[in-house]
């Protein structure tokens, strides 16, 4: 490896612990007719700043090729098909651009993805090895965890401008708690703009937490990881995100299953992890099992209006997404589509499906979701045929939580977090289902 090389695989493990760290410049907003909400606000994000840096070292470097000729991301000829795919899904949509109400909106949103993209090609990067980039992200979850926990005891959050924080409070309205008979829970934000990215982050973190045994093996190792896994379960559990908590549930289920079948000896060597998790989960539902349950309780007010609002948004998603079936609304458009479908509301009511599918399909239409689940389909393909290797199950148990919480959540596509958690997640399965990984 040069010393160009180890800078910027230095630069992208960096990004990864930064990743929930929101600090950002907002250059701009493109508000709604009633007012500005968040998917209106224009800005770039520092640790998008660190990928592309990472991306473009050294400077000599055009496009993805070095002026001497060399490949730019040194990565396995098995991902050539993947890496072409996913440039035509990023010029799809690229294309949506054109249709879009707001260019502006459109372009920003445009540009987010592409950043994701480069996130994903340097995390293929063959100098990058793959237990690295996991253990950057895990220990980049710990401080937002111990934050997430004051918040959900305290009730309170601090602002930072340089953190990207905003001050949350139980008592102020807006702020996402939960709401018995006497009092408001606030939810763990951690660094994060909302509970629900938190524990997408913390789902897939618990995972990424479960694979360290197989690299590192020391007794101080085991004790970090141990910590690790307590930490990011407690935690979980306070976002109070129903959409996390089945994803790590299920997905949960699944490896173990897999793990029971064929990895026997495999399994017993997380067995101990496994139940310091459960065991953490357990406790920490008891001391607060009363804000939790009020979360599986239909009839509480706030618990019947974010299940009413799901509902609604998928009919009205029918009512936007007709008519533009092929080409779809535009990247980053679906708000601006939904109040010209749905005048006179708060702008604050302008809300993306809750379904990540849903809300690509309308936003690209047909076309770009076809390059989409090709681009997707070669990486599950990769995955799929290199199970049951314990590492391949690993990054399977990341995929199919990613996967279930598209079901029921926007944020996968909507956000900037969101994005960088996708490609992630999706260049880890491809990297973690590499022959021999298990030895490096």
């Amino acid at each position: 490896m040069t010393r160009l090389e180890h800078y910027r695989t230095r630069l992208l493990l960096a990004a990864l612990f930064l990743l929930p760290w929101q600090t950002r410049w907002m250059f701009g907003f493109e508000p709604l007719s009633s007012g500005i909400s968040e998917f209106g606000v224009l800005s770039l994000f520092a640790v998008e700043i660190l990928i592309v840096a990472s991306f473009i070292l050294p400077a000599r470097t055009i496009g993805i090729v070095q002026s001497g000729g060399q490949p730019f991301i040194k990565h396995r000829p098995e991902f050539d098909l993947t890496v072409v795919l996913g440039w035509l899904m990023v010029l799809a949509v690229l294309a949506s651009v054109v249709v879009a109400p707001n260019t502006n909106l459109a372009s920003m949103a445009w540009l987010h993805i592409l950043v994701g993209y480069l996130l994903f090609l340097g995390l293929l990067n063959k100098h990058l090895k793959p237990q690295e980039a996991l253990l950057a992200f895990a220990l980049g979850l710990i401080l937002p965890s111990l934050l997430g926990m004051y918040q959900a005891v305290a009730g309170v959050s601090p602002s930072s401008t340089w953190l990207g924080l905003a001050a949350h409070d139980a008592m102020t309205p807006g702020a996402s708690v939960i709401e018995t008979f006497s009092l408001r829970f606030l939810r763990a934000y951690g660094s994060f703009q909302h509970p629900n990215i938190f524990g997408g982050y913390l789902a897939v973190g618990l995972f990424a937490v479960f694979l360290f045994p197989r690299w590192y093996r020391s007794r101080r190792a085991r004790l970090g990881a141990y910590a690790m896994g307590a930490l990011f379960a407690s935690t979980l559990v306070l976002t109070y995100s129903r959409s996390a908590w089945l994803a790590f549930a299920l997905s949960f289920a699944i490896t173990g299953w897999m793990l029971f079948t064929h990895h026997r000896v495999e399994m017993r060597r997380v067995i101990p992890l496994g139940l310091i998790i459960l065991v953490m989960i357990f406790f920490t539902v008891t001391l607060f099992s009363n804000p939790i349950f009020t979360r599986f309780d239909a009839t509480a007010r706030l618990e019947a209006q974010s299940i009413e609002e799901r509902f609604d948004g998928i009919e009205e998603w029918k009512r936007v997404v007709s008519g533009n079936v092929l080409e779809g609304v535009g990247a980053g458009n679906y708000t601006v589509a939904l109040e010209e479908t749905f005048p006179g509301r708060e702008a604050y009511a302008y809300q993306p499906v809750h379904n990540t599918y849903l809300l690509i399909f309308s936003e690209v239409g047909i076309i770009g979701v076809l390059f989409i689940l090709l681009w997707a389909a070669s990486i599950d393909r990769y995955n799929y045929a290199q199970i049951p290797r314990v590492p391949a199950v690993g990054a399977l148990a990341m995929g199919n939580a990613v996967l279930i919480i598209g079901f029921l959540d926007h944020y996968i596509w909507s956000l900037w977090p969101g994005l960088a958690l996708l490609a992630f997640v999706m260049a880890m399965t491809l990297r973690l289902s590499e022959p021999g990984v298990e030895k490096e």
